[in-house]
Parts: C-alpha cells; sequence; structure tokens
C-alpha cells in the first residue's frame, strides 16, 4: 500500500497493487462464501468445485459487487497493518476506483481519525497555566451558610398534625382530591398549582366541596395540575371539582441538642454545625478541584491543533445523543411518565451543535491523552485491569447478564485498560502541572478527619 496524497489532515489518497496471488486468493474467498448457497445437480452444499461456481457467478454484477467488498476489506487490513499505528484508524470511504487492471491498481480516497503526532505534541501538555484559580484561603464557610443548612435540615424533619377545625391559610397542608380522580398531598401558599388556585381555595375546611374555574394560561404553576386530571389544551378555561379531605398544620422541630442528635453521631448543636461546616468546606474545595481540571482540560484541547473528520464528530456526537435520550427515558419511565421529546427544526439542529461540539472536544482529548500516554509510557497494571473488571461485573445479577449488556469480553478489557490509562494520565498531568497541589492536602486531612471520627463513633456504638 502507497499513500499518493494527503488530501488533509483527516483526508488521504492511498494506491494498493494486488498481485495475482493475492487476487486469487481474494477469489477464493468470495467463491467459498457462496458455496453454501448455491446448489449444483451432483454435489452435497458445500461441497461444489469452486470453479463449476465461479461459471455460474463470475459475469455477474453480483459477482463484481463482491469481489469489490473483498477488496476494500483487504484494504482496510492492510491499513491497520502499515498505517494504522501511526495515522488513525480508517472512519469513512469516499472513493475506490480500479486505475489498473494488470496488475489490478486500486485508489482509495478515506478519512481517518488522526492521531497526535509527537511533533505535534512535543512539551506543550507541561507548564500549563490556568487562570481564575481560587486561592485557598479565599474558600471558607460563612455562619449564614451553616444557618441555611441547618433550616433545610429542620424542614425536612417538619411534622404534620392533623387540624380538622382550621381552614386552608398560611402555608397549611391538606389532602386534596381533584374531580375525584387525583389525589394529592397540597401545600397552601407556595404556589404548587398557581396563585390563582391559591386564592381560590383559601379558607376552605376539611370536608368541603367546591366548583372551581382557572384560567389556564395565567400561572405556570397549573402544569402540575396535568400530573392529577385529564385538561383540555383547546378549552381556556379549567373547570373541576374540588374535595379538601384532611388538612394539617406543620411542625418544625426546635433548634436544640436533641434535634442535632436525631440526625446521626453529634451530641449537641455545636457538634452538628462543626460537622456542617467541615462537610460544606469539603464539598467546596472539592468543586474547585474540578474547576481547575476542567479549566486545564480546555487550555490542554485549545495547546493542540488537531483538525478531525466531520464524519467520525457526527457519528459520535449521535451516539450520545442516543445514550443520553436512551437513559432519559428509562428515567421517565420508572417514574411512570411519558418522555415528549418533540422539538422543532431550530431546536433540534442547536441540540445537534451542542452534542458535536462535545463530541469533538471528547475526540480531541482522547487522542491527546493517548499520545502523552505512551510518550510518557503510562500503562495500568494488570491488577488494576482485574480490579476495576470484578468492580463492573459485581454490578449485576449473574455472568449472563453481564455477558449480555457487556458484549465480548476482550473488548470489555480494551475499554477497561483505556480508561485507565486515560484517569492516570490525568493524574499524571495534574501532578505534573501542580493544579491542585494547594487543595489536595487540605482535602485529604478534612476526610481523614471525617474518617476518624465515624470510626470513633462506630467504636462507641
Amino acid at each position: 500500500m502507497r499513500i499518493v496524497k494527503h488530501l488533509s489532515s483527516c483526508q488521504i489518497l492511498i494506491e494498493k497493487i494486488f498481485s495475482k496471488d493475492e487476487l486469487s486468493k481474494i477469489e477464493e474467498k468470495v467463491l467459498r462464501s457462496k458455496c453454501e448457497e448455491i446448489t449444483i445437480p451432483g454435489f452435497r452444499p458445500g461441497n461444489a468445485p469452486l470453479e463449476k461456481i465461479r461459471a455460474l457467478i463470475e459475469p455477474t454484477p453480483e459477482w463484481e459487487k463482491l469481489v469489490g467488498i473483498k477488496l476494500q476489506e483487504e484494504i482496510l487490513d492492510n491499513w491497520s497493518q502499515t498505517h494504522q499505528k501511526d495515522l488513525g484508524e480508517i472512519v469513512k470511504i469516499f472513493d475506490l476506483k480500479v486505475t489498473k487492471r494488470d496488475p489490478l491498481t486500486i485508489e482509495c480516497h478515506f478519512e481517518y481519525f488522526p492521531r497526535v503526532s509527537g511533533e505535534i505534541l512535543g512539551d506543550k501538555y507541561k507548564n500549563i497555566k490556568i487562570s481564575d484559580k481560587q486561592k485557598l484561603s479565599e474558600i471558607k464557610v460563612s455562619e449564614e451558610e451553616i444557618k441555611n443548612i441547618i433550616a433545610e435540615l429542620q424542614k425536612r424533619r417538619t411534622s404534620l398534625k392533623p387540624a380538622p377545625q382550621e381552614a386552608l391559610d398560611k402555608e397549611k397542608l391538606a389532602f386534596i382530591v381533584v374531580d375525584k380522580t387525583g389525589r394529592d398531598l397540597f401545600q397552601w401558599g407556595i404556589g404548587q398549582y398557581g396563585k390563582e388556585f391559591d386564592e381560590k381555595t383559601k379558607g376552605m375546611k376539611e370536608g368541603e366541596e367546591k366548583n372551581v374555574s382557572l384560567e389556564k394560561l395565567k400561572d405556570q404553576g397549573l402544569e402540575n395540575l396535568k400530573k392529577l386530571i385529564e385538561i383540555d389544551k383547546n378549552n381556556p378555561e379549567l373547570k373541576f371539582n374540588l374535595k379538601i379531605e384532611k388538612i394539617f398544620t406543620s411542625e418544625i422541630p426546635p433548634l436544640n441538642d436533641e434535634f442535632a442528635q436525631s440526625l446521626g453521631h453529634f451530641h449537641n448543636i455545636s457538634d452538628l454545625e462543626a460537622s456542617i461546616k467541615q462537610g460544606t468546606l469539603l464539598e467546596k474545595l472539592q468543586q474547585e478541584k474540578n474547576k481547575r481540571k476542567d479549566a486545564f482540560v480546555n487550555a490542554l484541547i485549545e495547546s493542540i491543533d488537531l483538525e478531525l473528520s466531520e464524519f467520525i464528530v457526527k457519528r459520535s456526537a449521535a451516539s450520545l445523543k442516543k445514550d443520553f435520550e436512551g437513559r432519559l427515558k428509562q428515567d421517565f419511565n420508572a417514574r411512570g411518565q411519558k418522555l415528549n421529546p418533540t422539538r422543532s427544526e431550530k431546536e433540534e439542529a442547536k441540540l445537534n451543535q451542542i452534542y458535536e461540539e462535545r463530541a469533538r472536544r471528547e475526540l480531541k482529548l482522547e487522542r491527546i491523552l493517548e499520545a502523552i500516554a505512551e510518550k510518557e509510557k503510562i500503562i495500568p497494571e494488570i491488577a488494576e485491569i482485574e480490579e476495576e473488571t470484578q468492580k463492573i461485573l459485581r454490578s449485576f445479577a449473574s455472568p449472563k447478564e453481564a455477558k449480555q449488556a457487556l458484549g465480548d469480553p476482550e473488548k470489555l478489557n480494551s475499554r477497561i485498560t483505556l480508561a485507565l490509562c486515560f484517569d492516570k494520565t490525568i493524574k499524571y498531568l495534574e501532578k505534573e502541572n501542580h493544579l491542585c497541589d494547594d487543595i489536595d492536602p487540605e482535602i485529604q486531612k478534612i476526610e481523614k478527619e471525617i474518617h476518624a471520627s465515624h470510626k470513633h463513633h462506630h467504636e462507641k456504638r
């Protein structure tokens, strides 16, 4: 195989000359593939002489087509053996034509997924500086934040107390029944079904029924009613029968040591506040670390000039979109809801553009990390690969289920090896570029303190 011309950084024109021996072997493969399909009197299926089969199919368009497919496969195999490691995998063939019959010479124009060469890579992955780094001294937890978190914890521990003699107002709760079909726990005053709904129900008492009429388009909260009753989209006014089944008042637990103890291994409110401060600080440090990693990856991608085939970008984007919408559909089905993916042409085009940008970023990062790992000789240990494989397999109910979901074990092994290799390369780059030298010791310190605290509590129990 000879490279005739690089048409771009991801398109190439190659020439392949087939010797008589190579062509003979290709034709034999075609004939053997047809042997089982063709019946010749006097011979059992699959046992007819190849020359007799040739006599039947060689002059036909099908013969030309089958030989052409085998020639194309031969070119792909030849490329993978000679150029794939240095240049990249073929992703799309544009043109395959015969330029000479004797010997058979074929020119092929295709796109490939280019690799990052050592020359392009250089040392660009070293000494990358990122801006907008928050200093460790600036990452703090305020008293106001702690108070807000405790207030939210109190709200979650709110208990309901029956209040049959009271009327709906001041954020009281009630079980309501709409048109004798939809039943829900309704909290007055928060716009759960819209402000107009709150106004129409104000003052109603337990057991009371009322015909309610609402202007549907007046408040967005009315969308929640669709979960309870069927709404006529063409009717500008919504009418239904409402019954108040039971009314409750909500009781927020007092902020005292007993409340702190009810939340876990805390002796008093001070213990709870200290734990919240510690956990919130750890979360903020992790957020800053993730923010730096994202900024670093973006800078790394921008530092390497790599043109990608639009075909592989669109193919990868379509796969990302399909996977996401599949997970979304499963999530909706699990909640007993239907996913309605109807979009306008403009919205669909915008969504496709977002997926293509994401695919282009991921593909480029994949090639960059691959080149860095090769240059720095970063390879996962066999024990690491085995540990990760077992972790994945344990997530399935049975080996049969795992095989159905994961497919070929060899391909799974390759995917795990590649993922671990990329993960180790990212960690190497973080260390090489001193990305989180200030944050990591603090994160480790807090995690150690939390672990010691949990261990102490467990031993006391």
